[in-house]
């Protein structure tokens, strides 16, 4: 039960509140207008559009001037909730809520705003945010170095622990942490080390057992060749694997009532592929299925095992 507690704790610091940690107090929006050579004063200062321009996040209105050759507008962005406030806490840290209460990072004013004249209401226009959410890219570059760590939400085991039979498990969560680096524009190279684990409910939450139960960790160090189309990556390449199969007893008074405590270790070797979908510039959702083939411990033989999760990865860019 320790060790369970031990690899739910930076799940449970990263799901605590999703926008307080997702979202940054500034964010970049994109301005663009139909109308030709249109400008947009922001803070200030004049941009020419389309631009990108970093602005706080606020519950307050932004004040935003389209300038034409024919016209002055005054725009009010209206602030909205972000997503990531409304569902990332609801699906995995619902404690989150009272935190992202207290702060503006639950706010945004969209991505890609249009700021044309509508109805020529010059006091004060809502924008609307353009919707084209597949056809916009996340560019990357060779020599680009990202760090990212991730969270194996959903986790299936296919284990066949030495002298047992064959083993079947499902849970959640776990942990990992890796670097990439692109020696292309949009391929990259891709360390990963973590574990997943089948801990029996999908949210954190203590756990008591009074009868024998089994448990099921595997530990995953792979090496994958990746490569990025759109929003869309997928990978391959290698993986070497420390599975741990567990049946634990908690009634040491009376062991005869269920069976004795073990563990069953191996380690081997086989493939690793993925696929991600990418949300935003740092988030991504994905697959992740790791099988072996060669165990080299505690025998060397050829024996089929697994671990396949659906993966919620985070991105943060050392260098481009």
């Amino acid at each position: 039960m320790l060790k369970k507690i031990f690899w739910l704790l930076p799940v449970i610091l990263c799901l605590t509140s999703c926008a307080t940690i997702l979202a940054g107090k500034e964010y970049n929006v994109k301005l663009y207008s139909n109308i030709p050579d249109a400008k947009a004063k922001v803070n200030d200062s004049i941009y020419n559009l389309p631009t990108t321009v970093t602005v706080l996040r606020s519950k307050k209105e932004l004040p935003v001037t389209l300038i034409t050759n024919s016209a002055t507008t005054n725009i009010l962005l209206q602030p909205k909730v972000n997503p990531w406030f409304i569902y990332g806490n609801l699906a995995f840290g619902i404690l989150g809520y009272p935190i992202d209460l207290t702060n503006n990072k639950r706010f945004y004013y969209g991505r890609e705003i249009l700021l044309d004249n509508i109805n020529n209401n010059k006091d004060s226009l809502q924008a609307r945010e353009k919707i084209d959410y597949f056809k916009r890219d996340f560019p990357t570059h060779k020599g680009q170095i990202n760090i990212t760590a991730s969270i194996p939400y959903a986790n299936g085991f296919y284990l066949q622990p030495h002298n047992e039979p064959a083993k079947s498990s499902f849970g959640f969560f776990g942990f990992s942490i890796g670097a990439e680096y692109f020696y292309k524009d949009t391929k990259f190279l891709k360390f990963t080390a973590g574990s997943s684990i089948d801990f029996e409910f999908p949210f954190p939450a203590p756990l008591d057992h009074f009868d024998s139960y089994e448990t099921v960790t595997a530990t995953n160090f792979t090496l994958t060749n990746n490569h990025k189309i759109g929003r869309f990556t997928f990978g391959y390449g290698l993986n070497y694997a420390i599975y741990a199969w567990r049946i634990i007893n908690p009634d040491h008074t009376f062991p005869a009532y269920g069976p004795e405590s073990r563990t069953r270790n191996s380690h081997a070797y086989g493939l690793s592929l993925n696929a991600y979908h990418q949300f935003s510039k740092s988030v991504f959702l994905g697959v992740v299925y790791n099988p072996t083939f060669v165990n080299s411990f505690p025998v060397t033989q050829f024996k089929y095992q697994h671990a396949v999760s659906l993966d919620l990865l985070f991105k943060f860019t050392l260098h481009k």
